[in-house]
């Protein structure tokens, strides 16, 4: 499910800057970017068309940004709503499925072992977040200790196929990337309906390795990878909520 940003997709990151203004266009399938004038394409040579007007603004920024040379990995927006276009719109069954699969393998399923110092804080971090969305969808979700995979609940299964089913092709890739980045349908889900903050989601997805950091130091090259997702997490937060003002 893995969503290619510019810096994967272009054969040439470091291109010179080639344009002077960028601005907004309008037309039938929504707001393009204009670089001099001329609209920009994905890399499968489709309009690159927005249908959200914020949206359009924050990748339109996107552009404005870049200084002598091109910098795709800057462009983490323009790399999803490409990837809306030339990937997601052609393949919902097979995003749709893979929100499924994580379902199934949801990270606030999987606990330590009760009598290990880190199920304490799982229990009073995540338990909380899972009674709320059982509550609210008459669902229940799965708890296994270990790391051994266990069926999860259909229900849970059924819901993760329904939220999605009518998300147009960008919602659905926001929504997608933020369940991949922390790889939990029911974190996505409570960030979605409103039930978490974006900052208590990521701390939750994360949790196990910020206590590992609290018990023996932060480790500078886990930080740098962790950092570089939460930027990738923090712009597919901005889209979806771009998408859904």
């Amino acid at each position: 499910m893995t969503v290619k940003t510019p810096t994967q997709e272009s054969q040439n990151p470091r291109a010179k800057r080639f344009y002077k203004e960028v601005s907004l266009g309008s037309g039938e399938d929504g707001h393009a970017i204009l670089l001099d004038g001329r609209a920009v394409k994905t890399p499968l040579k489709r309009a690159l068309a927005i249908p959200a007007q914020r949206l359009a603004e924050l990748v339109a920024e996107e552009w404005r940004a870049q200084q002598e040379f091109i910098e795709p990995q800057t462009m983490v927006l323009t790399g999803f709503c490409n990837a809306a276009i030339d990937h997601i719109a052609d393949n919902r069954a097979e995003i749709i499925g893979a929100i499924v699969g994580f379902a199934e393998t949801d990270t606030l399923s999987y606990r330590d072992d009760p009598d290990a110092p880190l199920f304490a804080r799982q229990q009073a971090v995540w338990e909380p977040i899972i009674r709320d969305l059982e509550a609210a969808h008459g669902v229940e979700w799965a708890r296994i200790s270990g790391v051994m995979p266990q069926p999860q609940s259909p229900d849970v299964l059924a819901l993760a196929q329904a939220v999605v089913a009518d998300d147009d092709a960008f919602r659905l890739t926001a929504f997608s990337q933020i369940v991949e980045l922390t790889g939990s349908f029911a974190l996505a889900l409570a960030l979605r309906e409103g039930r978490q903050t974006a900052d208590a989601v990521w701390d939750a997805a994360f949790l196990e390795q910020l206590w590992q950091a609290e018990q023996w130091g932060e480790d500078a090259e886990a930080t740098a990878q962790l950092q570089a997702r939460r930027e990738r997490y923090d712009a597919a937060v901005m889209m979806w909520g771009a998408m859904v003002r």
